[in-house]
């Protein structure tokens, strides 16, 4: 193998989808960082003192830390996806660190970012915040005023809430742990909305799998993160809040300019079946592996040499599928150039559109879902021709008037939305319902 080919080889595999969808599997299977909780806050309870009701507020800062994911979502549109990775390493590390030295009690006084203060404090800034925003301003029509003293009142009612809830039932130390758990696991969220955003816009054909993958993982990185921890078997119980702190950090760092849409070949091709059976095989195989360890661990009292190797066996199989794109950039032919053309930086806001020409190759967003399923089949250059033959025909029947071209409104589903796109469509709504339905019977009932 010439110089030069191996350059392309690895070339080939640093942009391959694969790659990308590897590297988010491996972002994943650390990125359930909430799912720890229950690991750590028996050490949370015991060396701060907390009663059960203290650390259910803690565990009310996670659950709304892991839920505000509107942030790296905006964020994705206008800055590189490796940058939204970094904020989210950042924000796992600063929020989790600053947790561990806490509970570890390695800081001599609480942060000054933080809120802090005593009870006289928070009613003296509750009152000067209802002075300023309800002092006597001249409002020059009387429908006005009554607007603004309604407006007074609300405000004025959620300044007293702010002020008797943080008075009555968070001390100093759980106002700090609350923010600091707040901050590290939103960046939970960011890990979650590099993957997805990255694996879905390369895999547009296998939106479904490729979710539901990335999603599994999610569910099983806190079994892997605990089987990590026994591995290391650390005497100090906080050892575990650091590792949360500095291990998913770290993996991401290491990764996050891999994971990125590539600018490649987007379309179904015939090796993505066994690469996915072969996935779905690795995920069965992880998720029976961590059962069957965690059930002999419970019944059974191991040495620290058996659960080291469980742990180098697990580790193991989470890079396992490492292989598919190695295999797909080293070990198979080249694939024919129609199938390889990249895709031009000018035309990906341009993807969206119906009929898309891209260096001799057609993408065509409403006739990929129409034509025959044996098209697929046929050869790359025989495929190309035909299409091109049809697309041929369509334009000259519309031309003539034969064929009505209805332009269609917005982008479909699975394409790429605007923020205003998104706001109209059904299934935005629905969510964003159901979303605001729950967070409001957990208020009222609160």
């Amino acid at each position: 193998m010439t110089k030069q080919r191996l350059h392309d080889r690895f070339n080939a595999f640093f942009n391959d989808r694969w790659l990308v969808f590897v590297c988010a599997m491996w972002i994943q299977s650390c990125a359930g960082i909430g799912y720890l909780f229950g690991s750590i806050s028996p050490v949370i309870k015991s060396t701060m003192g907390y009663n059960q009701r203290q650390v259910a507020i803690l565990g009310v800062a996670k659950d709304l830390g892991d839920s505000i994911g509107l942030v790296p979502g905006s964020l994705c549109e206008v800055l590189p996806i490796w940058a939204v990775s970094l904020i989210g390493a950042v924000q796992n590390f600063v929020g989790y660190g600053l947790v561990w030295l806490i509970v570890a009690q390695k800081v001599p006084a609480l942060p000054l970012w933080v809120v802090h203060g005593d009870d006289g404090d928070f009613d003296d800034l509750a009152t000067s915040l209802q002075y300023k925003l309800t002092r006597p301003r001249e409002v020059p029509h009387f429908s006005l005023r009554k607007e603004r003293k309604a407006l007074d009142e609300q405000i004025c009612w959620w300044c007293d809430f702010f002020s008797e809830f943080l008075c009555s039932y968070l001390p100093e130390e759980e106002l700090d742990l609350c923010v600091a758990i707040f901050v590290g696991t939103n960046g939970e969220t960011y890990f979650n909305t590099v993957a997805l955003v990255s694996c879905v816009q390369n895999f547009p054909k296998n939106r479904g799998p490729v979710v539901g993958i990335l999603k599994g993982f999610a569910g099983l990185s806190g079994a892997i993160l605990t089987q990590i921890y026994a591995m290391i078997n650390s005497p100090n119980e906080a050892s575990l809040i650091f590792m949360i702190a500095v291990g998913p950090s770290m993996v991401v760092i290491a990764i996050m300019f891999v994971v990125r849409p590539v600018r490649g070949h987007r379309q179904a091709r015939s090796s993505d079946d066994s690469s996915f059976l072969f996935t779905y095989s690795v995920c069965l195989v992880l998720a029976a592996y961590l059962l069957g360890v965690l059930i002999v661990e419970d019944l059974v009292n191991l040495d620290q040499t058996l659960l080291t190797l469980l742990a180098v066996v697990l580790i193991i199989l989470v890079l396992l599928p490492i292989t598919i794109p190695v295999l797909l950039a080293f070990y198979s032919e080249p694939r024919h150039p129609v199938e390889e053309n990249l895709l031009p930086e000018t035309d990906k806001q341009e993807s969206s559109k119906s009929d898309l020409q891209i260096g001799g190759s057609f993408i065509l967003s409403e006739s990929e879902d129409e034509k025959p399923s044996e098209m697929d089949l046929l050869q790359p250059a025989e495929r190309h021709r035909r299409i091109a033959h049809l697309q041929a025909k369509l334009f000259q029947a519309a031309a003539e008037g034969a064929v009505r071209v209805k332009r269609r409104k917005g982008p479909r589903r699975g394409e790429d939305f605007t923020l205003m796109q998104a706001l109209i469509k059904a299934d935005f709504l629905l969510m964003f319902f159901s979303l605001s339905t729950g967070f409001w019977f957990w208020f009222d009932g609160y």
